[in-house]
């Protein structure tokens, strides 16, 4: 298993939040952002997000500190695939300037140790650029190689789990409802509402937009059993692609999941409609619906499946100790650093106890988020790391080195 050839290396920005002039520098694979109550972790976690891999022009400036304050962010990425350093930065423009929503930007690609020949160092800037077609066209006129990166840089996929478990999706807290047109043989509506807020089930609902129900063709009038049979078959493959349930009995109280067994089909016109959809788990030999679990139960699936619902990109993980067992959390750090070998994974906590699934020379993973006007963010110094690696051979864990040590003071 081999890690994305894309990942975070850097990223500066200024003005957004408490993140008044903030730098961090990521590794690939597993990343641990640690720090106190306030220190600016989640608005770092919650930039990433929403503007790690965008272009500027969807920008909100809601949360600009003052509203003459410039605006800047430097986002820089390694091309493993080609050994190339892709960075992207742009600057919003003082608002007394002529165009207030005006963006300065200035991409630069440079080539690594052992780069292809093709891929030369290149910087382009662009001034007062407000549109996407306009920065568009001045690439293409510029240079294709530069663009075909900013296009790769657009196309990162991203995932957020944060702390707050979403509390009104589809296929857990109310059943889910598919509308197929036999006509067309599409699927032309699930639930008449937007997509649920759990990504593993976003990604099950467009595995099903994907999939044609071609047994409504095979007669006039349609056959409950087949239809039963090719929607729960779609359901199984997802279930197997995932290996949810491997993982789930591996890392969890949960044996299995399963799709309700007693979904209802009928034909209304071209349509077909099946309801009643939802997700049963099974613990202690009993199938259980989503309200019999325990917070933390619900707390580990939510954790489990929407790391396996990105299968290459950056995963956001907001304190994943919460509501869990330390033995279980022990166990759900062993799954993520799994995870790790084929995403990027940034955690943000408080906890040290997620400190101890680190070995020794994995200790530049940990980031230090500390506020003092403005977040700010440092790795361990290469003292503080063989201090902590002495204890480790000498004493014990390295949770509860930190804890006694000097380190977040």
């Amino acid at each position: 298993m081999a890690i994305s050839n894309l990942h975070i290396k850097k990223i500066r920005v200024e003005n957004y939040k408490s993140l008044k002039a903030s730098e961090i520098e990521f590794k690939e694979g597993l990343n641990i952002i640690i720090g106190k109550n306030g220190a600016g972790k989640s608005n770092m976690l919650d930039f990433v997000y929403r503007y790690g891999s965008r272009t500027p022009f969807s920008f909100s400036f809601r949360n600009i500190r003052t509203s003459n304050a410039n605006y800047s962010v430097t986002l820089q990425y390694l091309n493993k695939r080609v050994k190339n350093i892709f960075s992207y930065s742009m600057e919003r423009l003082k608002s007394n300037s002529q165009n207030a929503n005006a963006f300065t930007h200035t991409i630069t690609l440079n080539k690594t140790e052992g780069a292809k020949e093709i891929l030369k160092d290149r910087k382009v800037s662009f001034k007062n650029v407000i549109s996407t077609k306009i920065l568009s066209k001045s690439l293409i006129e510029e240079d294709e190689v530069v663009l075909n990166e900013f296009r790769i840089f657009g196309s990162i996929k991203r995932r957020y789990v944060s702390f707050i478990i979403p509390v009104d999706a589809h296929w857990i807290f109310k059943p889910s409802r598919i509308v197929i047109d036999r006509d067309n043989e599409n699927l032309i509506d699930i639930n008449d509402e937007e997509y649920s807020d759990f990504g593993f089930f976003t990604s099950l609902e467009f595995e099903i937009l994907s999939k044609e129900f071609k047994s409504l063709h095979l007669v006039k009038e349609v056959n409950v059993d087949s239809v039963k049979e090719e929607f729960s078959s779609i359901l199984s493959e997802y279930l197997n692609e995932t290996e949810i349930n491997f993982i789930l009995n591996q890392y969890t109280l949960i044996k299995e999941i399963r799709f309700n067994p007693n979904i209802n089909i009928y034909s209304i016109e071209q349509n077909v409609i099946i309801e009643n959809i939802y997700i049963e788990f099974l613990i202690d030999n009993d199938w259980l619906p989503w309200s019999y679990l325990s917070d933390g139960t619900k707390r580990m699936f939510y954790l489990i499946s929407e790391a396996l619902s990105l299968e290459k990109g950056v995963l956001l993980i907001e304190e994943p100790e919460l509501g869990i067992h330390p033995h279980q959390l022990y166990k759900i750090m062993d799954f993520l650093k799994e995870q790790s070998r084929d995403k990027q994974v940034i955690i943000s906590t408080h906890s040290p106890l997620v400190l101890d699934i680190l070995e020794e020379k994995e200790l530049d993973r940990i980031i230090i988020a500390k506020y003092d006007n403005g977040t700010k963010f440092n790795h361990l110094t290469k003292e503080e790391i063989n201090k902590a690696k002495r204890y480790m051979n000498e004493v014990g864990e390295l949770s509860y080195y930190w804890l006694h040590s000097d380190l977040e003071k």
